[in-house]
């Protein structure tokens, strides 16, 4: 086939893979959110190097909520950090909301 024009396999392929790719959730950057966080809680609370883990799988959209926790270095014990996110940008806000079991 070296007529230029795309086949009708390869359009299929097109279409569906921007089908698929329009209905897929799009997710927040978990390493990202976790490297801003480790920065201002450590901040916040005077404390060096704080290590935050968020889930991988959170869906970014306005208002969703998720939960993280926070640790300082060579504890076992966290704090619980609740995550509220502005938009479907990434932009969140966060607070302090307890103990981490």
């Amino acid at each position: 086939m070296s007529s230029g024009s795309p086949g009708p396999t390869f359009v299929l392929l097109l279409v569906l893979s921007a089908a698929t790719g329009a209905c897929a959730p799009r997710l927040l950057d978990a390493d990202q959110l976790e490297r801003r966080l480790s920065r201002e809680i450590s901040e916040r609370l005077d404390v060096a190097n704080v290590a935050v883990e968020c889930p991988d799988d959170a869906e970014a959209r306005q208002g969703a909520k998720l939960g993280c926790v926070a640790r300082a270095p060579g504890e076992t014990q966290g704090l619980r950090i609740q995550v509220t996110q502005l938009d479907g940008d990434g932009n969140v806000v966060w607070e302090i909301a307890g103990p981490a079991g």
